[in-house]
This record gives structure tokens, sequence and C-alpha cells, in this order.
């Protein structure tokens, strides 16, 4: 498939996103798409079948950078949108004021087309104190193809190196919602910090609301065992 096919499949797929219901490209024989939907004619080769999937990839990919830019201009100019932005992408709040504040961090200059964007989240703070340790996080994690995940795990163990994190922090952060989220406090015991432990290991890149649910599961199926 030629440059020009792709970007065309890509400037459609834009269109629907805009409002338009439905696109076809005489260019592009055989592919036609709907807002509900993507129409390939039988027949297509392999190649060519492959190559439509990275069009669509790049631009789903490149929605959270589009969505951030576009709350982040909003309020440049208008004020606060979050309103506005809720009740036009359907997106949760935490969802819009994650990607409104990567992209802020993030200029396109400093964007990796190599990374994804929880690649990115996962620096941002960092970024936001020390750029060149941010950069250098980043470097390693497109070099060497670490996860979004791991490179999470290497911007905490910086931020503790730096001193702009305690060491502690993520477990006593944990304890503390999980003791105002079960509103009672259960004595300590070296079976249960292991429990927890591995409770928070496992659930490492989830949010915060889940590592929470995580841990009052685990302490209510302590309870209903009658390990105090």
């Amino acid at each position: 498939m030629a440059i020009k096919d792709k970007e065309q499949i890509e400037v459609s797929l834009v269109k629907l996103v805009e409002g338009g219901e439905s696109t076809t490209h005489s260019a592009l024989e055989g592919v036609s798409m709907a807002r509900l939907g993507l129409m390939l004619d039988e027949g297509l080769s392999y190649d060519r079948w492959y190559e439509i999937g990275e069009s669509i990839a790049r631009v789903a990919k490149a929605m959270p950078w589009i969505i951030g830019d576009w709350l982040n201009y909003g309020e440049r100019n208008y004020g606060e949108m979050y309103s506005q932005a809720l009740e036009i992408t359907g997106l949760e709040y935490q969802t819009l004021a994650n990607y409104k504040s990567v992209a802020a961090v993030f200029t396109i200059a400093h964007r990796r087309a190599n990374l994804s964007f929880d690649h990115h989240a996962a620096a941002a703070a960092l970024m936001r104190v020390h750029v060149d340790a941010a950069e250098e996080i980043l470097d390693a994690a497109e070099r060497d193809r670490i996860s979004a995940k791991e490179t999470r795990a290497d911007v905490r163990r910086a931020q503790v190196d730096m001193g702009l994190r305690p060491e502690n922090e993520l477990v006593e952060r944990e304890r503390a919602q999980l003791d105002a989220l079960t509103g009672e406090i259960m004595p300590n015991s070296a079976w249960l910090d292991d429990l927890l432990s591995i409770v928070l290991t496992m659930c490492d890149a989830a949010s915060d609301e889940e590592l929470i649910l995580a841990r009052a599961r685990a302490r209510e199926w302590a309870r209903e065992k009658g390990m105090r």
C-alpha cells in the first residue's frame, strides 16, 4: 500500500471522528469506513489488510494526545472545559484529566512515536521537576523496549533516589487508604503484611482505586477466616 493510500485512510478516520457518517476513497478500492465499523471487500491481500490495521492503530494511539491537546487549548482560551468535554466524549473525568495533564507536560517535540501514551504518563510527574532524568528513563524504555509498567517502576526508583518521594510512600499511602475505606484498623501480623505486599506487587500498574479494592478484598478474606 502506498504512503498516499495510508494517509487517505487516516484522513478518512479523522473525518469520521469529526462527525461524518461514512467515507470511501476510490483510490482505496475495497475499503470503506462508517461511524459504526469498517467494511473490507473480500479478496484483499494480507499485506493490504495489515497496513490498513497499522493506519487504524496510528489514529487510535494518537487519540489520548489529541484529546489532551484539545482540552488544554480549551482551558487556555475559554477557561476550564471539563463539563463540556465529559458531555462530548463520554469519557470519565479522571481519564480526561490524565490526557490533559500528560499532554501539557509533554509538548509535541518531546513525544515519542515509539512509546505509548502510558509510557509518557508514567514519566510525567518526573518530567515536571527533572526533564533530563525523565528523558533518560524514556530513552531506555525506547531503546530496550521496556514496558510502561516497568517504566513506572523505574520512575519511582529515580524519585526515591532523588529524594522526591519516600521509599515506603506507596505502602503507607495504600495502608492509610485501606483503613479509611474499611473504617477499622486490624492489628498488624506478619502473614497479613506478606499477603498485602503480594497483592500490591500484582496490582502495581493498576489505578489507585483498583489497588484499594484489591487490598480491601484481602482484608475481608482475612476477617471471614477469623485471622486477626
